[in-house]
């Protein structure tokens, strides 16, 4: 292990999103292609609605960001330049909880194949310890970005 990729890691070096769009903060565990990504959302979001709780878009972001972090730190300690990935799909998304900004969120994902210049993920979502979302994501991870 490269003892500055030492685990947790802030994931604003692993991924282009920044201030108010960075809805993730620290990978917690990485093995094998799967990882946890953590986060805590403000209380003073822009992601929230009427009622109080997160936008159920959201989690489609929660789920690409954590697979942005994931694969980031899987180019890093492979000696990799980060490729720039781009959310090309989101299959099977389920919202079955909410979030109240507070919360302690924790994604976990699995690059879970390749196909090309396409890579495939699963994720869930839990909110203090409660599963709040699940789906797949497609990225497209073009040759030479």
């Amino acid at each position: 292990m490269i003892p500055d990729l030492a685990l947790p890691l802030p994931v604003e070096r692993l991924i282009p999103h920044r201030s108010v769009m960075r809805l993730v903060e620290n990978l917690v565990s990485y093995e094998d292609g799967a990882g946890t990504v953590e986060s805590t959302i403000g209380e003073n979001t822009i992601f929230v609605n009427a009622d109080g709780y997160l936008e159920e878009a959201v989690m489609v972001e929660l789920l690409a960001q954590s697979f942005a972090a994931l694969k980031g730190y899987s180019d890093l300690v492979r000696g990799k330049p980060i490729k720039k990935g781009y959310l090309v799909k989101i299959n099977d998304l389920q919202v079955s909880g909410r979030a109240k900004p507070g919360g302690r969120l924790l994604v976990s994902i699995v690059n879970s194949g390749e196909i090309g210049e396409f890579t495939l993920g699963k994720g869930t979502v839990t909110c203090d310890g409660d599963r709040i979302a699940s789906g797949d994501i497609v990225v497209w991870l073009p040759e030479g970005r």
